[in-house]
Protein backbone atom coordinates (compact mmCIF):
# COMPACT_ATOMS: atom_id res chain seq x y z
CA UNK A 1 0.00 0.00 0.00
CA UNK A 2 1.86 2.85 -1.15
CA UNK A 3 0.27 6.09 1.46
CA UNK A 4 3.48 8.27 1.23
CA UNK A 5 5.49 9.93 -1.58
CA UNK A 6 8.23 12.79 -2.26
CA UNK A 7 6.60 15.51 -4.16
CA UNK A 8 7.66 17.20 -7.49
CA UNK A 9 8.06 20.93 -7.68
CA UNK A 10 5.60 22.70 -10.11
CA UNK A 11 8.63 23.08 -13.05
CA UNK A 12 9.84 19.52 -12.35
CA UNK A 13 6.18 18.05 -13.18
CA UNK A 14 5.88 20.75 -16.03
CA UNK A 15 8.98 19.30 -17.58
CA UNK A 16 8.31 15.86 -16.78
CA UNK A 17 5.13 16.27 -18.60
CA UNK A 18 6.50 17.64 -21.90
CA UNK A 19 9.02 14.86 -21.91
CA UNK A 20 6.15 12.66 -21.89
CA UNK A 21 4.42 14.49 -24.64
CA UNK A 22 7.38 14.37 -26.68
CA UNK A 23 7.87 10.67 -26.61
CA UNK A 24 4.33 10.26 -27.16
CA UNK A 25 5.04 12.14 -30.49
CA UNK A 26 7.84 10.05 -30.92
CA UNK A 27 5.37 6.93 -30.75
CA UNK A 28 2.74 8.24 -32.59
CA UNK A 29 -0.93 8.32 -31.45
CA UNK A 30 -0.94 4.52 -30.01
CA UNK A 31 -5.27 4.18 -30.38
CA UNK A 32 -5.48 6.02 -33.91
CA UNK A 33 -1.79 4.53 -35.25
CA UNK A 34 -2.02 0.87 -34.56
CA UNK A 35 -1.21 -1.77 -31.35
CA UNK A 36 0.22 -0.25 -28.37
CA UNK A 37 1.54 -3.49 -27.90
CA UNK A 38 4.01 -3.56 -30.30
CA UNK A 39 4.56 0.26 -30.53
CA UNK A 40 5.60 0.14 -26.49
CA UNK A 41 7.31 -2.95 -27.10
CA UNK A 42 9.44 -2.22 -30.00
CA UNK A 43 10.12 1.49 -29.60
CA UNK A 44 13.26 0.36 -32.62
CA UNK A 45 10.19 1.15 -34.72
CA UNK A 46 9.94 4.58 -34.09
CA UNK A 47 10.52 6.65 -37.19
CA UNK A 48 11.69 10.31 -37.15
CA UNK A 49 10.66 13.07 -39.65
CA UNK A 50 14.45 14.62 -39.43
CA UNK A 51 17.46 14.96 -37.10
CA UNK A 52 16.04 17.73 -35.02
CA UNK A 53 12.86 16.22 -33.60
CA UNK A 54 14.82 13.38 -32.61
CA UNK A 55 17.21 16.49 -31.17
CA UNK A 56 14.73 17.65 -29.35
CA UNK A 57 12.70 14.27 -28.02
CA UNK A 58 16.35 13.34 -26.45
CA UNK A 59 16.70 16.97 -25.00
CA UNK A 60 12.64 16.85 -23.71
CA UNK A 61 13.79 13.59 -22.10
CA UNK A 62 17.08 14.80 -20.48
CA UNK A 63 15.59 17.70 -19.41
CA UNK A 64 12.78 15.84 -17.22
CA UNK A 65 15.95 13.11 -15.50
CA UNK A 66 17.79 15.74 -14.02
CA UNK A 67 16.52 15.80 -11.16
CA UNK A 68 18.16 15.97 -7.28
CA UNK A 69 19.87 12.72 -5.92
CA UNK A 70 17.30 11.21 -3.29
CA UNK A 71 19.95 12.76 -0.54
CA UNK A 72 19.68 16.33 -1.63
CA UNK A 73 16.18 15.92 -1.92
CA UNK A 74 15.71 14.98 1.67
CA UNK A 75 18.37 17.00 3.28
CA UNK A 76 16.53 19.94 1.20
CA UNK A 77 13.29 19.27 3.12
CA UNK A 78 11.59 18.42 0.10
CA UNK A 79 7.87 18.10 0.58
CA UNK A 80 5.86 15.07 1.11
CA UNK A 81 2.45 13.73 0.24
CA UNK A 82 0.24 11.54 2.23
CA UNK A 83 -3.73 10.55 1.50
CA UNK A 84 -5.67 14.10 1.93
CA UNK A 85 -2.90 16.36 0.46
CA UNK A 86 -3.61 18.09 -3.12
CA UNK A 87 -1.23 16.45 -5.25
CA UNK A 88 -0.44 17.01 -9.51
CA UNK A 89 -1.78 14.86 -11.85
CA UNK A 90 -1.50 14.67 -15.71
CA UNK A 91 -3.57 12.82 -18.30
CA UNK A 92 -5.34 13.65 -21.76
CA UNK A 93 -6.42 16.89 -22.03
CA UNK A 94 -10.17 17.70 -21.11
CA UNK A 95 -9.69 14.45 -19.02
CA UNK A 96 -8.99 15.62 -15.33
CA UNK A 97 -11.08 18.65 -15.76
CA UNK A 98 -14.25 17.03 -16.78
CA UNK A 99 -13.94 14.82 -13.83
CA UNK A 100 -13.83 17.97 -11.55
CA UNK A 101 -9.54 18.95 -10.93
CA UNK A 102 -8.34 22.16 -10.35
CA UNK A 103 -6.51 22.88 -14.16
CA UNK A 104 -3.28 23.88 -13.66
CA UNK A 105 -1.85 24.49 -17.38
CA UNK A 106 -0.87 22.35 -20.48
CA UNK A 107 2.16 20.76 -21.96
CA UNK A 108 3.86 22.59 -24.99
CA UNK A 109 1.66 21.04 -27.47
CA UNK A 110 -1.50 21.47 -25.43
CA UNK A 111 -2.62 17.18 -26.02
CA UNK A 112 -1.73 16.88 -22.40
CA UNK A 113 -3.03 18.97 -19.17
CA UNK A 114 -1.95 19.24 -15.31
CA UNK A 115 -4.43 19.54 -12.41
CA UNK A 116 -4.22 19.69 -9.13
CA UNK A 117 -6.51 16.24 -7.50
CA UNK A 118 -7.05 15.32 -3.97
CA UNK A 119 -5.27 11.96 -3.37
CA UNK A 120 -7.78 9.61 -1.83
CA UNK A 121 -11.45 8.64 -2.89
CA UNK A 122 -13.89 9.38 0.14
CA UNK A 123 -16.52 6.01 0.58
CA UNK A 124 -18.77 5.78 2.55
CA UNK A 125 -18.27 2.46 4.43
CA UNK A 126 -14.73 3.53 6.14
CA UNK A 127 -13.69 7.36 7.77
CA UNK A 128 -10.59 6.54 6.07
CA UNK A 129 -10.22 7.46 2.43
CA UNK A 130 -9.47 5.04 -0.43
CA UNK A 131 -5.95 6.36 -1.84
CA UNK A 132 -4.86 2.58 -3.75
CA UNK A 133 -6.86 1.06 -6.62
CA UNK A 134 -5.39 -2.56 -7.56
CA UNK A 135 -4.88 -2.87 -11.07
CA UNK A 136 -6.71 -6.14 -10.82
CA UNK A 137 -9.86 -4.79 -9.15
CA UNK A 138 -9.87 -2.02 -11.56
CA UNK A 139 -10.00 -4.32 -14.66
CA UNK A 140 -12.26 -6.08 -13.93
CA UNK A 141 -14.66 -3.93 -15.13
CA UNK A 142 -17.40 -3.40 -12.25
CA UNK A 143 -17.39 -1.95 -8.77
CA UNK A 144 -16.35 1.47 -8.08
CA UNK A 145 -13.55 1.49 -10.17
CA UNK A 146 -15.40 1.03 -13.39
CA UNK A 147 -16.25 4.80 -13.95
CA UNK A 148 -12.57 6.22 -13.17
CA UNK A 149 -11.64 3.38 -15.59
CA UNK A 150 -13.08 4.23 -18.39
CA UNK A 151 -12.86 8.45 -18.04
CA UNK A 152 -10.80 9.28 -15.77
CA UNK A 153 -6.74 7.43 -16.40
CA UNK A 154 -3.87 9.96 -15.39
CA UNK A 155 -0.83 9.75 -13.87
CA UNK A 156 0.79 11.54 -11.03
CA UNK A 157 4.68 11.99 -11.60
CA UNK A 158 6.73 12.04 -8.41
CA UNK A 159 10.23 12.13 -6.90
CA UNK A 160 10.35 8.73 -4.65
CA UNK A 161 7.96 6.75 -2.88
CA UNK A 162 8.01 4.77 0.27
CA UNK A 163 6.58 1.60 1.01
CA UNK A 164 6.80 0.03 4.78
CA UNK A 165 8.35 -3.11 5.65
CA UNK A 166 6.11 -5.94 6.39
CA UNK A 167 8.64 -6.85 9.68
CA UNK A 168 11.32 -4.55 10.18
CA UNK A 169 10.11 -1.97 13.12
CA UNK A 170 11.81 1.54 13.90
CA UNK A 171 10.81 3.70 16.89
CA UNK A 172 9.19 7.00 15.69
CA UNK A 173 10.92 10.53 16.37
CA UNK A 174 7.20 11.79 16.16
CA UNK A 175 5.72 8.87 18.75
CA UNK A 176 8.31 7.35 20.32
CA UNK A 177 6.63 4.44 19.35
CA UNK A 178 7.51 1.39 17.54
CA UNK A 179 6.28 1.67 13.72
CA UNK A 180 6.56 -0.70 10.61
CA UNK A 181 10.24 0.90 8.79
CA UNK A 182 9.69 2.20 5.77
CA UNK A 183 11.74 1.88 2.89
CA UNK A 184 12.68 4.66 0.00
CA UNK A 185 12.46 3.36 -3.81
CA UNK A 186 13.40 5.82 -6.17
CA UNK A 187 14.54 5.66 -10.03
CA UNK A 188 18.39 6.36 -10.55
CA UNK A 189 18.90 8.56 -14.02
CA UNK A 190 19.82 6.34 -17.24
CA UNK A 191 21.25 10.31 -18.53
CA UNK A 192 22.94 12.19 -15.92
CA UNK A 193 23.50 12.46 -12.17
CA UNK A 194 20.24 12.48 -9.60
CA UNK A 195 17.02 10.44 -10.87
CA UNK A 196 14.45 10.31 -13.05
CA UNK A 197 10.75 11.44 -12.10
CA UNK A 198 8.65 8.13 -11.56
CA UNK A 199 5.27 8.39 -13.20
CA UNK A 200 2.73 6.20 -11.17
CA UNK A 201 -0.46 5.06 -13.15
CA UNK A 202 -3.58 6.73 -11.17
CA UNK A 203 -7.74 6.89 -11.55
CA UNK A 204 -9.31 10.38 -10.98
CA UNK A 205 -13.00 11.51 -10.45
CA UNK A 206 -14.80 14.41 -8.69
CA UNK A 207 -11.57 15.79 -8.24
CA UNK A 208 -9.92 12.89 -6.40
CA UNK A 209 -7.32 10.32 -7.68
CA UNK A 210 -6.36 7.25 -6.22
CA UNK A 211 -2.60 5.06 -6.86
CA UNK A 212 -2.72 1.88 -9.16
CA UNK A 213 -0.85 -1.01 -7.79
CA UNK A 214 0.28 -3.84 -8.99
CA UNK A 215 2.00 -7.34 -7.91
CA UNK A 216 5.83 -6.31 -6.60
CA UNK A 217 8.35 -6.57 -8.72
CA UNK A 218 12.53 -7.81 -7.47
CA UNK A 219 13.28 -4.48 -5.73
CA UNK A 220 9.80 -3.77 -4.22
CA UNK A 221 9.15 -7.67 -2.77
CA UNK A 222 11.78 -8.23 0.36
CA UNK A 223 9.72 -4.98 1.63
CA UNK A 224 5.92 -5.27 0.49
CA UNK A 225 3.43 -7.45 -1.57
CA UNK A 226 2.48 -4.61 -3.44
CA UNK A 227 3.95 -1.74 -5.37
CA UNK A 228 2.67 1.20 -7.47
CA UNK A 229 2.16 0.88 -10.89
CA UNK A 230 5.15 2.73 -12.69
CA UNK A 231 4.92 3.68 -16.16
CA UNK A 232 7.99 4.01 -18.41
CA UNK A 233 7.98 7.49 -20.37
CA UNK A 234 7.12 5.04 -23.24
CA UNK A 235 4.33 3.25 -21.54
CA UNK A 236 2.02 5.94 -20.66
CA UNK A 237 0.28 6.70 -23.77
CA UNK A 238 -0.87 3.07 -22.96
CA UNK A 239 -2.33 3.38 -19.53
CA UNK A 240 -3.87 6.73 -20.65
CA UNK A 241 -5.15 5.86 -23.98
CA UNK A 242 -5.00 1.87 -24.66
CA UNK A 243 -7.78 -0.83 -24.19
CA UNK A 244 -7.98 -3.29 -20.97
CA UNK A 245 -5.79 -6.05 -22.90
CA UNK A 246 -3.50 -3.30 -23.35
CA UNK A 247 -3.18 -2.23 -19.54
CA UNK A 248 -2.98 -5.61 -18.12
CA UNK A 249 0.11 -6.20 -20.13
CA UNK A 250 1.10 -2.99 -17.63
CA UNK A 251 1.10 -5.60 -14.72
CA UNK A 252 4.83 -7.22 -15.16
CA UNK A 253 6.87 -4.04 -13.74
CA UNK A 254 10.05 -6.59 -13.61
CA UNK A 255 11.80 -4.70 -16.15
CA UNK A 256 11.10 -1.58 -14.02
CA UNK A 257 14.51 -0.78 -12.36
CA UNK A 258 14.18 0.87 -8.64
CA UNK A 259 17.20 1.73 -5.89
CA UNK A 260 15.78 1.36 -2.67
CA UNK A 261 17.15 2.02 0.73
CA UNK A 262 15.54 2.08 4.31
CA UNK A 263 14.88 5.72 5.14
CA UNK A 264 16.90 5.64 8.71
CA UNK A 265 19.79 4.78 6.50
CA UNK A 266 19.33 7.08 4.12
CA UNK A 267 19.17 10.42 5.91
CA UNK A 268 18.11 10.78 9.63
CA UNK A 269 16.46 13.29 10.08
CA UNK A 270 13.31 14.85 11.37
CA UNK A 271 9.61 13.82 10.18
CA UNK A 272 9.23 15.27 6.64
CA UNK A 273 6.75 18.68 6.26
CA UNK A 274 3.14 17.06 4.97
CA UNK A 275 1.24 18.21 2.13
CA UNK A 276 -1.92 17.65 4.20
CA UNK A 277 -5.26 19.34 2.96
CA UNK A 278 -8.02 20.20 5.91
CA UNK A 279 -11.13 18.66 5.09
Amino acid sequence: MCGRFVVLTRDEVSRAVAAVEARHARLGKLVAGGSARVQANYPGHETFANRDRATSVEQALADATQLPSIERALADGRAQAFPGSVIPAFSQAGVLEANGAALMGASPAGSLEIADCIWGFSVDWQKQSVFNTRLESALSGSGMWAGPMERGRCVVPVLAFYEPHATETVVSARSGKSVKRPYVFWQPSTVGQGVEPLMIAAVCSDGRCSLVTTEPNAHVAPVHKRMPLILRFEEVPVWLEGDSRDVAELADRSAVGLSVCPEDELLPREEPAQLQLDL
